[in-house]
């Protein structure tokens, strides 16, 4: 039996060898798949946080939408009395054709991005099958997200282009105030053509409701394209921040305040006059207009309160930290508007006492 043994042992004993072999090679295998789904898991959160930017993004376009459509319905019943009336609306015309062509390079702007959009798409097919060049798709990528910066540069021209174009029809509301009356002697000719025009109308809203119905795709695609651009808002943090005691304000952000194209020299950051708060419209446009240069609404900052603006008109060399302007609560230990953050604080302190 020990004979028959002996070689039976023999027999397992390189079995077992091989076996401790085979489990050596499986376990560093194990530790790469664990690796391979750490790093899956990481880029499905990436990928997750970005649709939560695409979809704040529609939000805001959104209320955009809602606000053409308002500024629409307050330009319709200014279509009134047609014979003073037409000069003026020629002339609108005349502003309205370069803002059709700022229109026709902004969709420019988004062929090319759809010719990112593709590339991108080109980048990510091949990680499904291709793990290992995956690390090297990244580099690439980087280099399509580049040019998304100067598609923002130029849509932000866009916007403030089209701000001027909006500036010219205060004029030509004024002038429209004049031409209404001496209207008013010409009451009963003009009954008669009012009925012919409001056929007109009819026919213009019918332009208007079709033109809408093509701007909401393209409201579309411009989700998508700002979807990409929305993550670089993380590196723009400057904006927020406030001016280093210097003349002038370094940054300021138009959603929080409201700038002017009148009423001075165009010395702000945006080219128009200094930022002023926009808790009150009027009290930004007054200080804008009756000013002798732009200077900002610091409310509640010094002597000689003004009821009309809530404080008096300074120079940026009464108070040069943006905080005191743009901030939202009241500090009495600041003098006046505290910002948020604590080096401004510290400033407008020193600054006002």
């Amino acid at each position: 039996f020990v004979g028959h043994v002996t070689p039976f042992v023999g027999h397992v004993t390189p079995l077992v060898g091989h076996v401790t072999a085979f489990v050596g090679h499986v376990t560093p295998l194990v530790g790469h798949v664990t690796a391979f789904v750490g790093h899956v898991t990481a880029f499905v959160g990436h990928v997750t946080a970005f649709v939560g930017h695409v979809t704040a993004f529609v939000g805001h376009v959104t209320a955009f939408v809602g606000h053409v459509t308002a500024f629409v319905g307050h330009v319709t019943p200014l279509v009134g009395h047609v014979t003073p009336f037409v000069g003026h609306v020629t002339a609108f015309v005349g502003h309205v054709t370069p803002f059709v062509g700022h229109v026709t390079a902004f969709v420019g702007h988004v062929t090319a991005f759809v010719g990112h959009v593709t590339a991108f798409v080109g980048h990510v097919t091949p990680l499904v099958g291709h793990v290992t060049a995956f690390v090297g798709h990244v580099t690439p990528f980087v280099g399509h997200v580049t040019p998304l910066v100067g598609h923002v540069t130029a849509f932000v021209g866009h916007v403030t282009a089209f701000v001027g174009h909006v500036t010219p029809l205060v004029g030509h509301v004024t002038a429209f105030v004049g031409h209404v009356t001496p209207l008013v002697g010409h009451v009963t000719p003009f009954v008669g053509h009012v009925t012919p025009f409001v056929g007109h109308v009819t026919a213009f809203v019918g332009h208007v409701t079709a033109f809408v119905g093509h701007v909401t795709p393209f409201v579309g695609h411009v989700t998508a394209f700002v979807g990409h651009v929305t993550p670089l808002v993380g590196h723009v943090t400057p904006f927020v921040g406030c001016s280093a005691g210097s003349s002038g304000p370094s940054s300021a952000r138009p959603l929080d305040s409201c700038f002017c194209s009148a009423g001075g020299p165009p010395t702000g950051p945006w080219g128009g006059c200094w930022t002023v708060p926009w808790t009150d419209p009027s009290a930004c446009r007054s200080a804008c207009l009756n000013s002798s240069r732009c200077s900002p609404c610091c409310a509640g900052v010094g002597p000689g309160r003004s009821p009309s603006l809530g404080g008096r008109m300074v120079s940026w060399s009464d108070c040069s930290c943006t905080g005191c302007i743009r901030a939202r609560t009241w500090s009495r230990s600041a003098g006046g508007r505290s910002p948020l953050r604590p080096d401004c604080a510290s400033r407008c302190r020193a600054r006002r006492g």
